[in-house]
């Protein structure tokens, strides 16, 4: 189906399509179950259960995943379009606040309870919500109102209490604001266009009055419709996009951006874990996560080091279905070559052997191997050295 949106109405106005589909097949097929996932849309982490909250655009149901992969509800009373989704205390209560429509809520993490619920004033559908959780104040994107920023108090019984919303963002300075980080060093907001086409990021200075707005990098055509942003321990940025089916990963600065993975249908409100190095994508359109382990700070530092020490190198890369890796050691050494995945599963390894100092090459083989983001793992005696090798036809 080809549908025509304003792009200043963004994700909201594509949510609101989906919705009405959804509703009509509902009245149509009675008797179809809807499944646990509903057009998953932000994932959050209970690190109390270790469980993850995955909420669903389409009827705005919570779930809880475990570590097996079991489902079960969290939270539907009272929701419509839940979206994002983010932890942070209610008054002394662990709690899961929802975007929802144009409502800002509070459930109680351990019960699914509900703690809270606020309008916000003049908002469209809010969508992406990010925590400052040391001074309790909430940021939330609507992609055709802008950014808010929310205040919220508890009442001295713990009850529901009062939030104060003011827009700090209006939309003709973001278009179509979607995926929100909240960068505390920096005291800063990393923000994402739904825009598609040539989308953007942008800073929203929060030291300023009133926050005053960058742009931290445009995206080229085709890579558009920027859903969702998250940031790792070693502070880089993930960004995904619906045009191109990617995750980019971009340095803390924004200044060299790389494909971390692509053959992504949709992907939406990423999340990353940083109690598991994993980084996880909800794929909107075909109701499942997809869980993509990045390799700890330990390896990271490794795999920069040792690089540069063994003249680490493939090309081509990207790569159709072969690569050459090339590599120098300063002693002699036993060495064996492997592929890993994402998941840090090795797929193939070559056993080389002894080889004396002095420059070689190794031929690897990639035409087994779906589209996607893999690491050559060198193995120099006990020491073991990453490039990472995208495999792209």
């Amino acid at each position: 189906m080809n549908i025509s949106v304003p792009k200043r109405f963004g994700r909201a106005v594509i949510s609101c399509v989906v919705l009405t589909c959804g509703l009509l097949l509902a009245f149509q097929r009675p008797t179809v179950a809807q499944p646990m996932l509903n057009f998953p849309e932000s994932v959050a982490w209970d690190a109390n259960t270790r469980t993850y909250l995955v909420s669903s655009a389409l009827n705005g149901a919570i779930v809880r995943r475990s570590a097996n992969g079991t489902l079960t509800p969290f939270a539907s009373a009272g929701l419509s379009t839940s979206k994002g989704i983010v932890v942070a205390k209610f008054g002394a209560v662990d709690a899961l606040w929802v975007a929802d429509n144009r409502t800002f809520k509070a459930f109680n993490l351990a019960t699914g309870a509900e703690l809270g619920a606020f309008l916000v004033p003049n908002s469209f559908e809010i969508n992406d919500v990010a925590a400052d959780s040391t001074a309790g104040i909430f940021y939330i994107s609507d992609p055709a109102v802008g950014v808010f920023r929310a205040s919220v108090s508890v009442s001295s019984s713990g009850g529901v209490g009062q939030a104060t919303f003011t827009q700090i963002v209006p939309p003709d300075v973001i278009n179509s604001p979607n995926g929100i980080s909240f960068d505390r060093a920096r005291n800063r907001l990393v923000v994402v266009s739904f825009a598609q086409g040539t989308a953007k990021i942008h800073a929203v200075n929060l030291s300023a009055t009133p926050p005053t707005v960058e742009t931290l990098a445009t995206t080229p055509m085709g890579s558009g419709s920027l859903d969702g942003i998250a940031r790792d321990k070693q502070g880089r940025y993930y960004v995904s996009s619906w045009d191109a089916n990617t995750i980019t990963r971009y340095d803390s600065n924004f200044t060299t951006p790389t494909v971390f993975a692509s053959g992504l249908e949709t992907p939406a409100d990423i999340f990353f874990n940083a109690a598991t190095d994993t980084l996880v994508v909800p794929i909107f359109s075909r109701n499942t996560l997809d869980f993509i382990r990045i390799p700890p700070p330990t390896v990271s530092s490794v795999r920069t080091l040792e690089a540069s020490a063994f003249s680490l190198a493939l090309a081509p890369n990207p790569a159709q279905e072969r690569s050459t890796l090339s590599y120098k050691l300063p002693n002699a050494a036993t060495v064996s070559v492997s592929i890993v995945n994402m998941l840090g599963q090795t797929l193939k390894t070559w056993d080389i052997g002894t080889q004396s100092a002095g420059e070689y090459q190794h031929a690897l083989s990639l035409d087994t191997y779906p589209n996607g983001v893999y690491y050559c793992r060198l193995k120099v005696d006990n020491t073991i050295a990453h490039i990472p090798v995208s495999v792209m036809r």
